[in-house]
């Protein structure tokens, strides 16, 4: 759909255009409305990777693991 020309825009063509979201926001406590940022996305990835830990393997998965090495490496032989 061309900008400008949306009577002959089919009903298709307008859902898609009323549908778009361009941004976000979120609503602090006195209800005003704050845009998510870029930097605020990035900063909360941030703590989330700083926050995240590897579950430990129990010894079944790593007697697979080591089966699954010694496989690999036979196979290259």
């Amino acid at each position: 759909m061309k900008k400008g020309k949306t009577a002959s825009a089919t009903p298709e063509e307008l859902d898609a255009v009323e549908t778009e979201v361009f941004g976000a926001a979120i609503v602090d406590e006195d209800g005003n409305e704050v845009p998510i940022t870029d930097k605020m996305i990035k900063k909360a990835c941030n703590e989330l990777d700083k926050q995240w830990t590897y579950p430990e393997k129990s010894e079944q998965e790593e007697k697979q693991q080591k089966a699954s090495d010694q496989h690999s490496s036979d196979a290259e032989k």
